[in-house]
């Protein structure tokens, strides 16, 4: 069988300090919330990265901020991919809508060294927040997560949850 040749070498994977094993997050472990649940989400991570099939892509990462009636999904860590691919343009626009950004401001984006979004035009991602409508998924154990079935413009009003019972949002 031939060997595998990694693009990072075992020797390099040693030599990482513990501290910097961190999580990006806390572990969460609080209930999951119903599909069409409208929640504010702190954009903790925002990088442009590659695609499997080496495309662009913008890699989130969302973190329930818990205000108001929605305490009790405080910390709730979800991800989000959009790959940057024509017939994605529609999450590209939900996007930018939930961000308060607009097309010009896109074609405005920032990245540090590090491949992390710093602006979208005159948009700081990750010194604001982000509504969502959830939508229930499953990691790679089968188990249910949360996940982004939409983002909600910024100058939607729409508050609370839902409780799966409602018609899709979108």
């Amino acid at each position: 069988m031939p060997k595998v040749r990694w693009a990072v070498s075992g020797s390099q994977v040693d030599e990482v300090e513990v501290e910097d094993r961190g999580q990006d997050f806390e572990p969460y472990e609080g209930p999951i919330p119903p599909k069409y649940t409208i929640l504010d989400m702190d954009i903790q991570r925002c990088e442009l990265t590659e695609s499997g099939k080496g495309n662009a892509m913008v890699k989130l990462l969302l973190i329930a901020n818990g205000d108001g009636k929605q305490v009790k999904y405080k910390g709730l860590p979800v991800w989000d991919q959009i790959v940057v691919v024509e017939q994605n343009d529609w999450k590209i626009r939900q996007f930018l809508d939930g961000i308060g950004a607009t097309g010009k401001d896109w074609d405005n984006t920032v990245t540090d060294a590090d491949g992390n979004i710093a602006k979208i035009g005159r948009v700081k991602p990750l010194e604001m927040g982000v509504r969502i409508s959830v939508k229930r998924g499953q990691n790679l154990d089968g188990e249910t997560r949360a996940e982004v079935g939409r983002y909600v413009p910024l100058n939607d009003e729409a508050e609370g949850e839902g409780n799966g019972d409602e018609q899709a949002p979108f």
